[in-house]
């Protein structure tokens, strides 16, 4: 069986759940926060919401063993409009016994969250492995404080009548043992500052980095899958590829993007195989045919996600944008998944989002 075949066969997770923002707003994040037994391990690029910070703290003074570590990046794109600094924020869950430290990635971009990794084996783990940064926009946008914001932490911020744009975001939470195995194994790797990447022992994991190097022998050594995982999967497409990305700006992927959609479709050889995608504007796709490729511009909502769905059958979420960066130099994670009920929650959620976006100019053959 080929790599693409394989891919596309990937057998269903254990025990998963989707969820879609700013629809399922914040409460599947405070509530995975809440039931934490043993630990939580966050490694994410933005954490700035202060439910969530609240949620953290709430969980760390009731049950003060907790083992909650925190990874941040330290200086992520548009800082200086985010509600406070990285740096505030590791002094805010510092203050109150959490550990934190900065990432140390060119972008610690990744969106990951691990609840009991310890007890994985049992089936009482999670994984939580997203699109969405821990923000207002991102989860269900600005919401006004709740009756069960903390008294704790309440001090920590100032109140704001500000309402942030709201963001597409998609997210997975599973109890498989061996992604929350290896995710916790990437986590510690990065808790170290080691910049490298353990053994990926789950085969529907996207980890970035993909870098090459080479041992003492000169045999070529490559951490990461990204590249090669996302690659594989859309070339493994035969009638449709659908879309949802902030950044498609990667020229291997816009030429992979742009021959999917000059190829004939194995179902109907008199039409091409269909390539529809939603951005928030068309900066990125400079290199996108657009006379054979669909493009589209969200208007409603601002279109964070990272989501790719090929033949109806098969799909990736996560932190990844087709980028350079994010496949060759930041840390990102992102999940392949065949499930019957997540393929049908983005088919439906993008053909909402396709019906609501302002399109391009049109395919000539239209």
């Amino acid at each position: 069986m080929n790599q693409a075949s394989s891919i596309a066969n990937t057998p269903a997770i254990p025990t998963t759940k989707i969820f879609i923002e700013p629809d399922d707003g914040i409460g599947i994040i405070t509530q995975a926060i809440a039931s934490a037994q043993k630990s939580i391990s966050l490694e994410i690029y933005m954490l700035n919401d202060r439910r969530v910070i609240s949620a953290l703290i709430d969980a760390k003074n009731a049950t003060p063993a907790l083992n909650v570590r925190v990874i941040l990046d330290p200086q992520p794109y548009g800082v200086q409009w985010q509600a406070q600094t990285p740096d505030q924020t590791m002094a805010q869950l510092q203050q109150a016994g959490i550990q934190a430290q900065a990432g140390c990635f060119h972008y610690t971009h990744i969106k990951m969250m691990l609840i009991d990794s310890e007890l994985a084996s049992q089936g009482l783990g999670s994984a939580c492995i997203t699109s969405a940064n821990f923000t207002e926009a991102a989860l269900g946008g600005y919401q006004p404080a709740h009756s069960w914001f903390s008294n704790a932490a309440s001090h920590l911020f100032h109140s704001s009548s500000r309402r942030p744009s709201t963001n597409r975001e998609y997210g997975i939470i599973t109890n498989d043992p061996t992604i929350i195995q290896t995710a916790q194994s990437i986590f510690e790797a990065d808790w170290q500052s080691s910049s490298t990447t353990p053994s990926i022992a789950s085969p529907i994991l996207v980890v970035s980095p993909e870098m090459t190097a080479f041992d003492n022998s000169g045999n070529p050594v490559t951490s990461g899958n990204a590249r090669t995982q996302i690659t594989t999967l859309l070339q493994s497409a035969q009638n449709s590829v659908l879309i949802e990305m902030e950044d498609i700006s990667d020229g291997h992927l816009q030429d992979t993007l742009n021959a999917l959609a000059a190829k004939a479709s194995a179902s109907n050889p008199q039409q091409t195989i269909q390539v529809q995608i939603i951005l928030p504007n068309f900066t990125s796709a400079s290199s996108i045919d657009q006379t054979i490729v669909q493009l589209a511009q969200s208007t409603t909502l601002y279109m964070h996600a990272k989501m790719i769905l090929v033949d109806g059958q098969t799909a990736f979420i996560g932190s990844q944008n087709l980028s350079r960066d994010a496949l060759e130099t930041n840390r990102e994670i992102g999940i392949i998944t065949n499930e019957a009920h997540i393929i049908a929650a983005l088919q439906k959620t993008f053909a909402q989002d396709w019906q609501n976006a302002t399109s391009s100019q049109p395919p000539a053959n239209s």
